[in-house]
Parts: structure tokens; C-alpha cells; sequence
């Protein structure tokens, strides 16, 4: 449990600030070469647009609709709909489908995320995808990656390497691990597990 709390303390997720409750201005469409060079300049972080289309690097205070960047795209905000990065994304919370090319960074969301390296969510309800590895605090719903470590875990984890604080439902790998609570079943050739 300690070793997850550092490594998500230690990433984004306090490097950007939720905005859940403040007010953020609304525009359609903005686009940007490299954040603050774009449409709204360094007002961009504070705007929530329809459609946000970043070159490089973007950064805005949330999206309902589409947003894609060509590497990276900081969301300080809520992502509400679908997000493409070329490489990695750091978003306050998603509602929707973020697609990543290398790796993406949350504190919440809610749908499907897809990473070719991996992602580092603290609250995951939903399918996430990672080519090798997924990290995450607590999640519920569909999980596969090359090696998955979270602290609870509810739904079906499929990965070579499977490590829990607490499991509900069913994991399968060569390796599962369940380090506090096992309610359910782990398949694989190496099962560590506590049942209480």
C-alpha cells in the first residue's frame, strides 16, 4: 500500500488543479501550436471548449466534446467526451474515452482508457488498456495490462503480473498476488492469496 501511495503521489496528480467546482468560461473550438501559443493564449487553462486541437503540447481547463493533441494534453478540468494524445495526457478527471499513444495520468475516469505504455489512475471505473502497466488506487470494471498493481480491485484484472491490496471478482495471469483480501478467484500458475 505504501509503495502505491508514493508512486501516485509522486506523478501528476497534484500538478494540476481540479476544477471541478470552479467556474471555468465556455468556447467552442480552440486550437494551439505549443501551450501558450494558440488561440487563447495562457487563458486557454481557464476555458471548457467544445473541440480543442493541439500541434504539441495543449492545455485547458476542460473539454465537452472532442479534444486531440499531437503529444501532449494537459486538462485541467473535466475531459467529458473523447481525447486523443500522441503521447500523454495528465487530466484532472475523464468522462468519456482517452486514447494515449504512451501514457496517461488521472485522478478519475469513468469509460475506457487505452495507453501503449501505461496508466496511472487513482479512481478507475470502466475498461483501461496499457501495454505494460496499469496503476491504479481503486478500480472497478475490466483491467488488462502486462502488470497490473492497484490497491482494490472489483471486476476482472488480466495481465502476466497481478498485484492487490483487496480483490473482488476474478484475476488471471502467470502471476496473481493478493497481499490483505481475496473475494473471488485468481487463475493462474502462481496464486498468492488471503481469503477472509
Amino acid at each position: 500500500r505504501k509503495i502505491i501511495t508514493l508512486i501516485l503521489s509522486l506523478t501528476f496528480f497534484n500538478a494540476i488543479n481540479a476544477q471541478d467546482s470552479v467556474a471555468v468560461k465556455k468556447f467552442p473550438t480552440q486550437f494551439t501550436l505549443l501551450y501558450p501559443m494558440g488561440t487563447s493564449g495562457k487563458a486557454s487553462k481557464n476555458i471548457c471548449y467544445n473541440l480543442s486541437l493541439n500541434i504539441g503540447y495543449g492545455r485547458t481547463g476542460g473539454v465537452n466534446g472532442v479534444e486531440v493533441s499531437g503529444l501532449i494534453g494537459v486538462n485541467q478540468g473535466v475531459a467529458n467526451g473523447l481525447q486523443v494524445n500522441g503521447l500523454l495526457s495528465i487530466v484532472h478527471k475523464v468522462n468519456g474515452i482517452q486514447v494515449n499513444g504512451l501514457a496517461g495520468g488521472a485522478d478519475a475516469v469513468y469509460g475506457l482508457q487505452v495507453n501503449g505504455l501505461g496508466g496511472v489512475v487513482a479512481d478507475f471505473k470502466g475498461i483501461q488498456i496499457n501495454g505494460l502497466l496499469g496503476l491504479t488506487n481503486k478500480f472497478t470494471g475490466v483491467q488488462l495490462s502486462t502488470v497490473n498493481i492497484a490497491n482494490k480491485v472489483s471486476g476482472l484484472q488480466l495481465g502476466v503480473v497481478n498485484i492487490n491490496r483487496e480483490t473482488r471478482g476474478l484475476q488471471i495471469g502467470i502471476v496473481n498476488i493478493n497481499r490483505d483480501k481475496m473475494d473471488g478467484l485468481p487463475i493462474g500458475l502462481v496464486n498468492i492469496a488471503k481469503y477472509n
